[in-house]
């Protein structure tokens, strides 16, 4: 997938969102429940199920509410299931990735205003406050948190012996700055 140039800049923030996205279904197709599940000490007691589930639910929150204007992301459901079934997490993703091919055709733009509402450590639900923002905002902000999450997952395979990805949980900016350092010392560029 590359990502789409001229076009409504949504779709490039939605690419970024589907390489994640893409990334995770590749990675479900190599894992078994036991190791989906398995809690891992050195990454505060999660499992990579934990970490997917939590992922697959900021989408889905966005998905609720980008419409209305009104993306909640502490309504999230906490799914038990979704934590322990990579069949499941393969599904949710796979209907995500859907829902986010479909903005295009939507004619959402990345500057369409829409508020949000989030976690905040420390303070009462009631006391926070929606915030501006827009589509193309959010849609940066839930491939950068899925990203840093895969960061973790990542540490988690290792410690499994399963190989993710290339660049899985990894920035596209720190990607670019290894490749460059990699040709450096390679003698290229």
């Amino acid at each position: 997938m590359t990502p789409c140039r001229g076009i409504n800049n949504v779709m490039n923030l939605v690419y970024g969102c589907l390489f994640q996205i893409e990334q995770a279904v590749l990675l479900l197709q190599g894992l078994d429940e036991a190791q989906y599940t398995m809690a891992h000490m050195h990454c505060f007691g999660g499992s990579i199920g934990g970490h997917l589930r939590h992922c697959v639910e900021h989408f889905e929150c966005f998905l609720a509410g980008y419409e209305d204007g009104k993306v909640d992301y502490t309504s999230r459901a906490r799914e038990k299931d979704l934590e322990t079934s990579p069949t499941l997490a393969g599904k949710r993703l796979e209907a995500i990735a859907g829902r986010l091919r479909s903005l295009e055709k939507e004619g959402y733009s990345h500057t369409r205003k829409i508020t949000v509402k989030g976690d905040l450590k420390g303070v009462p639900e009631e006391e926070i406050t929606w915030q501006d923002s827009s589509v193309g905002r959010e849609l940066q902000f839930l491939a950068s948190h899925t990203i840093h999450h895969f960061a973790l997952v990542a540490i988690m395979c290792q410690a499994l012996g399963v190989t993710p990805a290339e660049g899985f949980g990894f920035a596209p900016s720190t990607l670019v700055h290894l490749e460059k350092q990699q040709q450096v010392g390679s003698g290229g560029a």
